[in-house]
């Protein structure tokens, strides 16, 4: 999953999308479907989107990437 998430943040959202959400269906917890939200949301380029997963993130103790999300979304 981190593999599909940085071939995301380097550009290949929309490629990498729907594998990251078949494999967050396979994983339990919060980190991935977090994960998995914030590549569709950077592949629909959804700045609502990415400040909700942003705050999601953050609430689960993923500053960085709830940052991230955030600053993708301004």
């Amino acid at each position: 999953m981190l593999l599909l998430t940085e071939a995301a943040r380097l550009g290949g959202a929309r490629q990498v999308c729907e594998r990251l959400a078949e494999l967050a269906a396979c994983c339990d917890g919060a980190f991935a479907g977090a994960r998995a939200d914030l590549v569709a949301a950077m592949a629909a380029r959804d700045a609502e989107a990415l400040l909700a997963v942003a705050e999601r993130l953050h609430a689960i103790g993923a500053h960085l990437s709830a940052a991230e999300a955030a600053a993708d979304a301004a």
